[in-house]
């Protein structure tokens, strides 16, 4: 029912198409990816400064967050 509402008050805009809709959620999806990768990649960069994680490669987010805090508090 939600979903349903939802999905109303976007056809009722006179203000945007079904197209400048799908341009958002299409520029929102690309910009939202590059957000991922970069935390990724700066979760990589932790990781590779933590001797006790720098060579496990498949490291958990939680355990390089765990170990960059005991890194940095010792």
């Amino acid at each position: 029912v939600l979903k349903q509402i939802s999905n109303n008050r976007k056809r009722s805009s006179p203000r945007s198409s079904d197209g400048e809709e799908n341009d958002k959620r299409r520029t929102h999806n690309v910009l939202e990816r590059q957000r991922r990768n970069e935390l990724k990649l700066s979760f990589f960069a932790l990781r590779d400064q933590i001797p006790e994680v720098a060579n496990n490669e498949k490291a958990p987010k939680v355990v390089i967050l765990k170990k960059a805090t005991e890194y940095v508090i010792s």
